[in-house]
């Protein structure tokens, strides 16, 4: 059983909801401040079932089976009741061919997400059965309870889809107030999770909101002031970035706006539009970053340690490229320990393929004498491997600590900088600030430093592809202008569920652009495509065959 169930092992992000989810099911601690208590629990349930964590991935299956079924009747369903006249043969032919578009428009999409065990799958399958069973519902309340259920659960699970779901549903409601079919209020069922977790942020954090607000700041801050255009994060430890010369230029969407830079605004949008529509690779999202051969070093960024969340900060401030580094270049970084703290550190994980012995070194150097600390330590429990003291002055030296690694768990490079306590006249023990500079760390497989190799550009399999941006901008396109014609035969629900991918798209565009973030607006946008095209063919059918009096077939 277990061979089953365990057949793709996971790694990066995955890891960290492995890790939440073992908290939750065995110790009963299931809030999270960064992610919703949805995720928690849906990550969880293997383990409180003794399954192994992959085992996720079946469920991921099994709801894009019926996204992939949903679809399809919900297509089959709106071109009834544009073109009524179809008798069972037609339905059932053009059932199944909506049955097998569908198949094919999600399978391409989230072959890249349902194997791996992150919220985006789910969330985002959850979302499209949402829409489907609304486009379903006609006033019915069974349908509408599935449907407001599963959006709340999409915005428990995936905190992306909150804003969206809040706003549709608003909406939804204004248009009920028009006839006030009572049965209708059964949508409103999806506020449930979502108070759920506001109350449980409450609780944890004494505010009301749905996610710890330090958190939800710091990367609304990320976002919006971001130089990448772009990024990949399923990866181990590297979150990828695609840059563009206006989002480095402008200081990202933040700054464009503040400086009223409105080309370079439009600069950033397209480049987003691009990233979005211009390429879709699933490898992206199932192959590990793959090292170019000779490149003996493990580590990322490795001459921009201010690089978060590769490199982890803990009580220091890294201030970029304010120092000449051994290169000649004026790209090396402060460290900064702010008065108060007794120590800080500055770390990077990495996962080792082998247990063996590896080397950790990088340039640092003080304006004042200071001692640092290099380490090796295993993320799981603290434990040191190497731990090395090394006394600074102002000359650049490449300073190194070696250590063989015990396992192939997560393991983190540690710089640190302590400090013995002063004692003022009055006897009061205090931690001035104190600072370091630092470049060109590496880590090798080895005993001692080998040569030093610096940050390369990585080919991420990533396909860029002309063709595939100007079909999906069409096909955008296409359905507005389609949902324009039809908008006498949309019925309130047609326009909410019209509405959620639209949201969706604008909010992407506001945020880093992940492929992942807009999985639920292809597989929308395409499947109304196609069933539009077969709703012209057979409406044009229909025609040829009035002219022809065949009065039988219509």
């Amino acid at each position: 059983m277990d061979r089953w169930l365990s057949f793709l092992p996971q790694c990066c992000d995955a890891a960290q909801y492995q890790d939440i989810a073992t908290l939750c099911a065995t110790q009963g601690v299931c809030y999270d401040p960064l992610r919703p208590m949805g995720a928690v629990l849906w990550f969880s349930l293997p383990l409180r079932f003794g399954l192994p964590f992959e085992a996720l991935i079946y469920p991921h299956l099994l709801l894009l089976v019926l996204s992939v079924f949903l679809a399809a009747w919900a297509a089959l369903s709106w071109m009834r009741r544009l073109l009524p006249a179809m008798d069972r043969a037609t339905l059932a032919w053009q059932g199944l061919l909506l049955l097998v578009a569908s198949a094919l428009i999600h399978i391409p999409v989230f072959y890249s997400l349902v194997f791996s065990t992150l919220a985006d799958a789910p969330a985002g399958l959850l979302a499209l059965l949402a829409c489907w069973s609304l486009l379903l519902a006609r006033g019915r309340m069974g349908w509408l309870v599935f449907s407001g259920t599963c959006f709340g659960l999409a915005a428990f699970i995936r905190v992306f889809y909150l804003y969206p779901v809040l706003i549709m549903a608003s909406l939804y409601f204004l248009l009920w107030l028009r006839h006030r079919n009572w049965r209708e209020l059964g949508f409103a069922v999806l506020f449930i999770p979502i108070l759920f977790q506001v109350y449980g942020t409450w609780k944890e954090e004494g505010v009301f909101s749905y996610l710890a607000p330090d958190e939800s700041d710091y990367w609304k801050s990320a976002h919006f002031s971001s130089r990448a255009t772009g990024y990949d994060t399923v990866l181990p430890f590297d979150a990828y970035q695609w840059f563009s010369e206006c989002a480095v230029d402008y200081g990202g969407l933040q700054g464009a706006w503040q400086q009223r830079a409105w080309h370079g605004l439009g600069c950033i949008l397209w480049n987003r539009y691009r990233f979005y529509f211009g390429s879709y690779s699933p490898y992206t999202y199932l192959v590990p970053r793959p090292y170019f051969e000779g490149d003996g070093n493990i580590l990322l960024f490795r001459e921009q340690l201010e690089q978060r969340p590769i490199w982890l900060f803990d009580r220091v401030q890294v201030m970029p490229d304010v120092a000449m580094a051994p290169d000649g270049l004026l790209t090396a970084e402060k460290i900064q320990v702010p008065a108060g703290y007794d120590e800080g550190f500055l770390m990077q994980g990495f996962e080792p393929r082998h247990p063996v012995a590896h080397v950790f070194s990088a340039w640092l150097w003080a304006d004042d004498p200071l001692v640092v600390i290099l380490s090796l330590v295993r993320e799981s429990d603290g434990l040191e491997i190497a731990s090395q003291q090394f006394s600074l002055d102002r000359v650049p030296r490449r300073l190194s600590v070696t250590g063989v690694i015990p396992d192939k768990s997560i393991h983190l490079v540690r710089i640190g900088a302590p400090q013995d306590p002063v004692f003022t006249d009055g006897g009061d023990v205090v931690y001035p600030e104190r600072h370091f500079y630092a470049w060109g760390a590496q880590l090798e497989r080895s005993d001692v430093p080998l040569v030093y190799h610096p940050d390369v550009r990585i080919d991420h399999q990533r396909h860029w592809m002309t063709p595939l941006l100007w079909v999906n901008g069409l096909f955008m396109v296409f359905v507005i202008c389609l949902l324009f014609r039809l908008r006498k035969h949309m019925a309130g629900t047609d326009w909410v569920v019209a509405l959620f991918p639209m949201l969706i798209f604008g909010q992407s565009m506001l945020v880093v652009p992940e492929q992942r973030f807009i999985a639920v607006l292809l597989v929308m946008m395409w499947m109304l495509v196609f069933a539009a095209v077969l709703f012209l063919y057979r409406k044009c059918l229909l025609r040829v065959w009035k002219v022809l009096g065949r009065k039988e077939l219509y």
